[in-house]
């Protein structure tokens, strides 16, 4: 739900390649809808926000053994990535991660699962919590250059058992994690994290359970 609430407040950043802010609102009120219908008929936890266009989120198929290029079987860049590009990304996740104070919503809004860019309020510091971070280092790399369709949000568990949100970014080899709780970008079989759903890249409404 915070995520659509930030598709309303900000439907640009929202819409697809070729979707209209109109588009924009009717894809928002019905993923809200059917995520509302998922909870009335006790998904509870499993419902995922945004999964549109059909009652319930995709779920994804089994990687076979070994493949590491799977997370949703969704990594579509095939361009091979320069190490001045890996670099610029690492530059930019470590100094999000440095310049973003972690806060809870509860405490910076009143209210739990506020999704927001950071901005500086009344002369303090940047502060948000892991949504924040990855709005704000989504926003950052497609400012510098990165294609949309090779971002995406995932939903996981950290090892503590905590809910947690990162930006995945695709690479031939499978997608990369940028993690507010490390500045290392690690491909996502390195990251100790449980997945449990992602978007489609390139579209903030369209979610996979993995």
């Amino acid at each position: 739900m915070g995520l659509l609430d930030f598709c309303d407040r900000e439907p640009v950043v929202c819409a697809g390649p070729s979707e209209s802010l109109s588009q924009v609102a009717r894809s928002v009120s019905e993923a809200r809808g059917l995520a509302w219908q998922e909870l009335l008929l006790g998904a509870g936890n499993r419902a995922q926000p945004g999964s549109i266009r059909q009652p319930r989120a995709t779920r994804a198929s089994t990687p076979g053994s070994g493949d590491r290029n799977f997370l949703g079987g969704l990594a579509s860049d095939t361009r091979e990535p320069s190490l001045e590009e890996f670099a610029r990304v690492e530059t930019i996740n470590a100094a999000l991660n440095r310049s973003i104070t972690p806060v809870s919503d509860k405490s910076l809004y009143g209210r739990p699962d506020v999704w927001a860019v950071p901005r500086i309020r009344r002369g303090a510091r940047l502060a948000g919590d892991c949504e924040d971070y990855v709005l704000a280092k989504r926003e950052a790399l497609i400012r510098a250059g990165i294609s949309p369709d090779r971002l995406s949000i995932a939903l996981a568990r950290t090892p503590q058992g905590e809910d947690h949100a990162v930006l995945l970014l695709a690479f031939p080899d499978g997608d990369y994690v940028l993690d507010n709780r490390d500045s290392r970008v690690l491909h996502w079989s390195q990251a100790r994290l449980v997945w449990q759903a992602r978007q489609r890249p390139g579209d903030l409404l369209q979610w996979i359970r993995l």
